[in-house]
């Protein structure tokens, strides 16, 4: 996939909720290449690349996973905050909890930048939640081959760690609940 938009995903870009409704993703995949270039315009903060998805708002994320690889060239100001998650590149809560169970990363995110202050992981690059409402982001049973995530706010990390590539096995996996059985 390439792109020179805000927000570059192997599934979806920019994934947010309607109205009340949660955005809800369950077992799929994505096996991709991201090239994304993006130029901020002023008063715009943040551009994402995620293996998965770009940017997501309040999702609800199970039994996912990504391969491949992400590289996100940025040029912006001091103001922006650009991202490159193998499984997400920014995820945020503003009306309710972001989850994110039983999920891996194989893929390998990279974000060259010129300025700003970039968030890069293997696994989710950059998640915040408005703190006044009581909010946050929680990564369950979740595994990547990289860092779980590189710039956190409010975020809940539970049964989740870094595994290198040759320990993604199923026992492994059935240790951090992934259900073999009718799943995976």
């Amino acid at each position: 996939v390439d792109g020179a938009a805000t927000y570059v995903g192997g599934i979806a870009g920019y994934y947010i909720y309607k109205d009340d409704n949660h955005c809800v993703m369950k077992q799929c995949h994505s096996n991709a290449t991201i090239n994304s270039s993006c130029t901020t315009h002023d008063g715009l903060s943040t551009v994402s690349a995620g293996g998965l998805i770009g940017y997501s708002l309040s999702p609800i994320i199970e039994d996912c996973y990504s391969e491949g690889s992400v590289d996100e060239q940025f040029t912006g100001d001091d103001e922006s905050h650009p991202c490159a998650g193998g499984l997400i590149g920014y995820c945020e809560s503003d009306k309710r909890d972001s989850t994110i169970d039983r999920c891996y990363s194989l893929c390998r995110a990279n974000c060259s930048i010129n300025t700003g202050d970039p968030g890069t992981s293997d696994f989710l690059a950059w998640c915040t939640a408005d703190e006044d409402k009581g909010l946050k982001v929680v990564i369950k049973d979740c595994i990547s081959q990289g860092g779980l995530n590189d710039k956190q706010w409010h975020t809940e990390v539970t049964n989740s760690d870094q595994m290198s590539q040759g320990m993604f096995n199923q026992s492994s996996m059935e240790q951090k609940n992934f259900d073999f059985t009718n799943v995976w």
